[in-house]
C-alpha cells in the first residue's frame, strides 16, 4: 500500500478545516461588524501564541460573549469544540511555517538566508523539473476538456493568478475549494476528459484528501516537495520538486516562491504553445503597467 493510503502515523490529526483556517477568521476580521464571532475571532488572533491553551472561560470573559457563542464559532469554522479549534492553532494555521522560524533574526541576517534559500530552492526544481515535464504537464492540461486544481488554502493566491493567466490562453481551469472537498460530492467522469491537479508542498494537504481523490476517476496528478519518491497509486503521474522527504519547509520557501515559480514556468508554456490568439497581440495594449 502507498504511503497516502496507510493509516496515518501516531501523533497529531491533521483536520482537513486546518487548512482554511486563518481564510475564515481573516475572512470573519475582515467583515469589520460587531458580531459575537468577530469579537472572538479578534481576541484569539491576539493572544495567537497561547491560543493552544486558552480556555472557554477566558473567551468569555475577555472577549464579552456566551458560552454558546463560543461553540457556534467553533461550529463556524468546522470544529465540535473549541478543545479541536486549539490544537489546529498549534499545528498547521501559521502561514508559510512561520513557527520554525527564529523572530529573533535580524531583518538583514533573514535578508542573507532568504537569498541563499532561493537560490537552493531554483536548484532543487531547475534538478527535478526540466522543461519536457513542464512541457507534459502543458499538454496534460491542454488535452483535457476540464480541468481542475485542489490545494491548501495557504497557496490558493498563486493558483488565482495561474488560473488568470490560463484565461488570457482561452483554458479555464477551475479551482476546487476545500469547502467542496468537504461537501464530498460524487463524480462520474472520464480520464479522458476530466484532469485533477493536486498541489500539495508538505505532502499533508494530499493526505488529508485521499479519500477524496481516491474516489475520483478522472486522470490525477500531484505536485508535492516533501513527499517520498513513491508515486501514490492513485496518480496517474507525480511532479517532485525538491528531492527532500522531511515535510519542513522552514521559511516557507517552496509555499511561498516554489510553486509560483513552477505555474509562472507551465503558464508561460501553455501560452506560448496553445493560446488561441497566438498570433494576435494577445495582451493588449502594453503601454501602462498593471499591478
Amino acid at each position: 500500500m502507498d504511503h497516502y493510503c496507510e493509516k496515518k502515523s501516531k501523533g497529531a490529526v491533521v483536520n482537513i478545516h486546518d487548512f482554511r483556517l486563518l481564510d475564515l477568521i481573516s475572512q470573519i476580521i475582515n467583515s469589520n461588524d460587531s458580531s459575537n464571532d468577530v469579537s472572538i475571532a479578534r481576541f484569539l488572533i491576539n493572544h495567537l501564541q497561547v491560543a493552544d491553551s486558552i480556555r472557554v472561560s477566558r473567551i468569555m470573559k475577555e472577549a464579552y460573549v456566551t458560552r454558546a457563542a463560543v461553540r457556534r464559532f467553533c461550529n463556524h469554522l468546522g470544529y465540535t469544540n473549541l478543545s479541536e479549534l486549539r490544537s489546529s492553532f498549534s499545528r498547521v494555521v501559521f502561514p508559510s511555517n512561520i513557527r520554525f522560524r527564529n523572530m529573533s533574526e535580524k531583518p538583514e541576517a533573514y535578508h542573507s538566508i532568504l537569498d541563499n534559500e532561493l537560490s537552493k530552492m531554483f536548484a532543487d526544481i531547475r534538478l527535478h523539473i526540466n522543461d519536457g515535464l513542464i512541457c507534459s504537464c502543458a499538454y496534460d492540461i491542454y488535452q483535457h476538456e476540464s480541468v481542475e486544481i485542489l490545494s491548501a488554502n495557504n497557496i490558493s493566491g498563486n493558483l488565482i493568478r495561474f488560473q488568470q493567466e490560463m484565461f488570457y490562453a482561452g483554458k479555464i481551469v477551475r479551482l476546487t475549494s476545500i469547502s467542496d472537498i468537504i461537501k464530498g460530492a460524487s463524480y462520474r467522469e472520464s480520464p479522458n476528459k476530466v484532469l485533477i491537479i493536486v498541489i500539495s508542498v508538505s505532502g499533508k494537504f494530499a493526505k488529508e484528501i485521499d479519500a477524496y481523490v481516491c474516489g475520483r476517476t478522472a486522470r490525477k496528478v500531484l505536485i508535492t516537495a516533501f513527499c517520498n519518491k513513491t508515486t501514490p497509486s492513485h496518480y496517474d503521474s507525480t511532479l517532485f520538486i525538491s528531492s527532500a522527504g522531511n515535510g519542513i519547509d522552514k521559511y516557507g520557501i517552496y509555499a511561498k516562491y516554489g510553486i509560483t515559480y513552477l505555474l509562472d514556468l507551465l503558464s508561460s508554456c501553455y501560452i506560448s504553445r496553445y493560446a488561441k490568439e497566438t498570433k494576435n497581440n494577445l495582451f493588449g495594449p502594453r503601454s501602462k503597467w498593471i499591478d
